[in-house]
């Protein structure tokens, strides 16, 4: 437990551009420079200590992601290493040593596994950490959404957990056990796949993704920026979050505008990151066309979704009005 502690406070100190912790990264002593130290973005090799640092991160990494426990002490230790990682994938720490061929499939295996394994209080520090590395690789690599590209992997993982995070409890029950009707007994038996605790994380998770995807794209200076934009609007509205379609399956899925087991409210707190998202400016004039019919998607979305109550409430509520 105490190389967790000293682990973060080296990640808290890289965090704040602490001279002492840059310096001694690199080798050196702050004492003996005759200014601050300054690590440069456009360096190569990776600073003298990356690789003992990294090291220590990615055994930590490995040995929780494959132990099934979950007490408190792992999890800090698996978010301190998680803390020291989103410094270390700069390029100002390790220059090209993550992008080395071994290396890099390594350690996007290892962000995969976590992806789909980690509790949601874990996951919104691995999504904080995707972030950072695919924004400083978006600005060195010519094509960033290539298959192999590091953004597009880890758009791929950010993806797959706002998609996780996003469903509710009755469309995983249709989902298990494939009926059109959900019943609220089955509901109560899910209540311990979405404990009420992790609500709240899941939260900070659509919140954290939906900012992953502004910041990656914010990072392209191309047309792909817009294809990075698309997705993200397609992931929130369309998992759950708004219904796009009325129709009489879709209506059981209304669980994330406000999820009948809980008070709390999924889309109000996220609305902030979606207009981040919103507004981050159009890169090519010639894209302005495809921003505004993304936009008026959305718009649509809305309002079918309104629709889409109307229809649940005529259909379900009105039939059964005598029962009350």
């Amino acid at each position: 437990m105490s190389w967790s502690i000293i682990l973060r406070a080296v990640a808290t100190a890289m965090q704040a551009q602490d001279p002492h912790i840059l310096a001694a990264m690199d080798g050196k002593e702050a004492s003996s420079l005759d200014k601050d130290p300054i690590l440069s973005a456009n360096r190569k090799e990776p600073t003298a200590f990356f690789q003992v640092i990294f090291g220590l991160v990615y055994e930590a990494l490995t040995t929780s992601s494959a132990d099934a426990t979950s007490s408190s002490n792992r999890q800090y230790a698996v978010i301190s290493a998680l803390q020291a990682l989103k410094c270390l994938v700069r390029p100002e720490y390790s220059g090209n040593a993550l992008t080395e061929p071994t290396i890099f499939d390594e350690f996007m295996s290892l962000c995969y596994r976590m992806g789909m394994t980690e509790a949601p209080a874990i996951q919104v520090h691995l999504v904080e950490m995707l972030a950072v590395f695919a924004s400083a690789q978006s600005s060195i690599v010519a094509d960033s959404l290539t298959l192999t590209s590091p953004p597009a992997h880890c758009l791929r993982i950010c993806s797959n957990i706002l998609k996780q995070a996003t469903l509710s409890r009755v469309s995983v029950a249709r989902k298990w056990f494939n009926l059109p009707f959900v019943s609220s007994a089955i509901i109560y038996l899910l209540h311990t796949y979405f404990e009420e605790g992790q609500l709240p994380d899941r939260i900070a998770i659509i919140l954290t993704s939906i900012t992953a995807f502004s910041s990656i794209a914010a990072s392209i200076a191309s047309s792909q920026r817009e294809d990075v934009r698309g997705v993200a609007i397609l992931l929130y509205t369309g998992i759950h979050v708004l219904l796009t379609i009325c129709d009489y399956s879709s209506i059981h899925d209304l669980g994330l505008l406000k999820d009948e087991t809980t008070e709390i409210d999924f889309v109000g707190p996220t609305l902030p990151a979606l207009k981040t998202l919103l507004d981050l400016p159009v890169p090519n004039p010639d894209d302005k066309e495809r921003y505004g019919r993304l936009v008026n998607a959305l718009l649509s979305t809305c309002l079918l979704n309104i629709d889409s109550m109307r229809c649940a409430f005529i259909l379900f509520v009105l039939p059964r009005a005598h029962i009350f």
